[in-house]
């Protein structure tokens, strides 16, 4: 059994929990970047843990891990901002993150799967996407043929987008949105929530709607407000 440690704690840690059970894993340690924000309506990321039925390490500080032989690496956080853990633990350190892939996941055999990409159960990959590394690919989401995801990009549970279309760095795809055809969102642009995108979106905007319109600017925000 594959031990795995991770780093960052969000309310997507459930789901990053159960790809490692679902490929023979097991969670060793987990890193905490950051004090976990308490929220209503959620459970914490102990409460969480308190559900399994084996004993996890729970370490403050991305300062104080070294590298383990045997252990792969991810991260437990989707968002956009998560290229701050990455480039805090890669610091002095000669790693690689793994690349999580829940065996429900349906990818075509020509999918190009970058560094610590997250792809989720039911999700469908078409022929010749490229995921760049650290993006998230969530529940049952469909990317088709010849299209493109950035680096630490974030796709949304049920979204769809089609084929031919380009998903900028650090963007949000969110859930049940649907992008036609040979179209391209730009980087660190968001999509809101059952949104139908029919023409290209800028970078650094916030659209949603059917059909989407560019609503105000996407400013650029804390990580902590993402965690």
């Amino acid at each position: 059994m594959k031990k795995y440690i991770i780093f960052g704690v969000s309310q997507f840690l459930s789901d990053v929990i159960e790809c490692i059970h679902a490929n023979d894993g097991k969670v060793s340690k987990i890193y905490l970047n950051m004090p976990e924000t308490a929220k209503e309506r959620t459970l914490s990321y102990q409460q969480r843990l308190d559900l399994l039925d084996y004993e996890v390490e729970v370490i403050e500080g991305l300062g104080a891990f070294a590298p383990e032989d045997g252990c792969a690496y991810v991260l437990g956080t989707p968002t956009v901002y998560k290229n701050l853990i990455v480039e805090g633990v890669k610091k002095d350190r000669d790693i690689t993150f793994a690349s999580l892939i829940h065996p429900t996941a349906n990818l075509a055999s020509t999918v190009h799967v970058g560094e610590g990409v997250f792809v989720n159960m039911s999700a469908t990959i078409g022929p010749n996407v490229r995921l760049e590394d650290f993006c998230t690919v969530n529940r049952a989401a469909s990317i088709g043929h010849d299209s493109k995801v950035g680096r630490y990009s974030l796709i949304g549970p049920a979204a769809a987008i089609a084929g031919s279309t380009m998903i900028g760095k650090r963007s949000i795809v969110s859930m049940r949105a649907t992008v036609l055809d040979r179209l391209v969102s730009g980087d660190l642009s968001v999509i809101g929530a059952a949104a139908l995108v029919n023409k290209d979106i800028p970078s650094g905007v916030v659209a949603y709607g059917v059909p989407a319109k560019v609503v105000r600017e996407n400013k650029e925000r804390t990580f902590k407000f993402f965690e």
